[in-house]
């Protein structure tokens, strides 16, 4: 610890040492530079600044789309900072740089101080544009006219937009959408008046940047035209639907499909009944043939065979002829040969009958009627079902050709509707630009623009530079810090030997004894 202590004591010691003897050339240089400091904040010619400040809002500018633009479009988002800074770069544009050298001069801005003043006399106008002074200038000739004057771009004029452009300052407020601009000149009304005029040329250039390029009278034509193609898209729509019978395609195809079932529905029903009433007429027609279509209601036994007793009367008469015949004629004589057939034939009849009768009286079968008439309905219901069955079966086909029918007129219909849905859109986008471009006019007539000078140009009261007090502060300790470093510097290459230390640490001898500069020199 002691050895630091020492070795810190020693350092100390060396330090005021060195100060000690470089106590000259510390004073000289702080002497040399302060004076200096503070000459030249006397002498320096007042530099003034003008300040003024811009407010960007939410307008057209940010949001609209330019209507000249054709096709598809992108909807482009865009912060509020870069807003601001796209506003801030058009201000510091150095066609607005040379719009306000040329409305000055270029000769204003590189004459001395004192020569200025007296060519920069400007005030304000009623309407708050800046012109010269008890001149009176007419709406846009001094653009005109200014403009015109730099066209050949000397080398002062050069000079001068150089300068401007180097003493305009534009920053944005940090949070905010406020732009602040300022502009130094060595003339507090050359600050101001140039200020101005920035402000002003730029106003006038950000309704040009942003005006609409398109005119409302393409869109308007272009509006008329698209509006008559969709009348006739619309007449060619209509007169297909009316000669077809067409009012709402899906509608009406969904009650066709509806109607199409139902009848489906129907006809299945009736091929049930069908069916079943086939099914009773022949059950019917069955029955009916298994019964007779008369009955017995009543029957007498014993009673005289009157038949018989003919039958055997007429057999006596045959016989007796025979007998006759036989007499005269051979036996193959037709006749007698026909009498002997009629009495083998009535004696055949005659033994089927005999000497008594049963007597049965017949009347109509009642349950056979019945059935007869059971089976008339039924087959007059199934021919009543047949019937309708064909009808249902017309009305299905009648219905499923109109369902094609439609369905082969679907393509046709959308290609109409379709046609008339693109004109429609195309004459509502023609429509919407030609608003726009007719709003977008009228706002560029009355130069009605997203920005605002919040604060115009100000007559700067104090020049802001040079600070006497601060610049003479700051001379001081430049000037003290530069002789403490000048004075170490000078002590570094240094190689004499000035203290004890340095003879016994350079040359490695024993210090016996020392004799300061003033003691030597009184020996001498």
């Amino acid at each position: 610890m002691a050895a630091i202590s020492d070795s810190l004591h020693n350092s100390l010691r060396d330090i005021v040492d060195v100060f000690f003897r470089q106590k000259r050339k510390i004073a000289l240089v702080f002497i040399l530079v302060f004076a200096g400091v503070s000459a030249y904040s006397f002498v320096a010619p007042a530099v003034y600044q003008s300040e003024a400040k811009l407010l960007v809002r939410s307008g057209r500018e940010n949001y609209s789309v330019d209507p000249a633009v054709e096709g598809a479009t992108i909807n482009v988002s865009q912060t509020r900072e870069g807003d601001v800074k796209s506003e801030t770069a058009v201000l510091c544009s150095r066609e607005l740089v040379e719009d306000v050298v040329n409305a000055i001069s270029p000769d204003v801005f590189l004459a001395s101080p004192s020569s200025v003043p007296s060519l920069v006399q400007w005030m304000y106008s009623d309407e708050g544009k800046l012109v010269p002074a008890g001149q009176e200038v007419r709406e846009g000739e001094v653009d005109e006219g200014l403009r015109k004057r730099g066209a050949v771009q000397s080398e002062p004029y050069r000079r001068a937009v150089k300068k401007v452009s180097d003493n305009l300052a534009v920053s944005v407020e940090n949070g905010t959408n406020i732009i602040q601009a300022s502009f130094e000149a060595r003339d507090p009304a050359l600050a101001r008046g140039t200020l101005q005029m920035l402000l002003d040329s730029y106003m006038k250039r950000h309704i040009q940047v942003h005006a609409a390029k398109a005119s409302p009278d393409f869109f308007e034509a272009e509006t008329s035209e698209m509006r008559m193609e969709l009348q006739r898209r619309e007449e060619a729509l209509s007169a297909f639907r009316k000669e077809h019978g067409i009012a709402q395609l899906e509608q009406q195809t969904q009650t066709l499909l509806t109607q199409i079932g139902e009848v489906q529905r129907q006809i299945a029903e009736e091929t049930g009944d069908i069916s079943g009433s086939r099914a009773r007429v022949a059950s019917l027609e069955e029955t009916l043939a298994e019964r007779s279509e008369t009955m017995e209601l009543e029957r007498t036994t014993g009673k005289t065979n009157w038949a018989a007793d003919d039958y055997k009367s007429r057999l006596t008469d045959l016989r007796m002829k025979e007998a006759d015949l036989a007499a005269r004629y051979a036996d193959d004589y037709r006749p007698l040969v026909e009498v002997r057939e009629r009495i083998s034939e009535i004696q055949a009849l005659l033994a089927k009958e005999g000497d008594t009768h049963t007597e049965v009286t017949v009347g109509l079968n009642t349950s056979y009627r019945e059935l007869e008439l059971s089976l008339a309905n039924e087959r007059a219901l199934l021919e009543a079902g047949q019937a309708q069955y064909d009808a249902l079966k017309k009305d299905l086909a009648d219905l499923e050709a109109r369902l094609d029918e439609l369905s082969g007129y679907r393509v046709e219909l959308e290609r109409l509707e379709r046609e008339v849905e693109l004109a429609d859109e195309e004459y509502r986008e023609y429509r919407k630009n030609w608003q726009h471009a007719r709003i977008s006019q009228a706002l560029d007539v009355n130069k009605v623009s997203n920005v605002s000078i919040v604060q115009y140009a100000t007559m700067p009261l104090e020049p802001v530079r040079p600070k006497k007090v601060r610049s003479m502060v700051l001379g001081a300790l430049v000037g003290i810090l530069g002789g403490i470093a000048l004075a170490f510097l000078s002590d570094y290459l240094d190689d004499t030997f000035k203290t004890g230390s340095d003879v016994a640490r350079r040359l490695d001898l024993p210090v016996l004894a020392t004799i300061s500069d003033r003691e030597f020199k009184g020996c001498t």
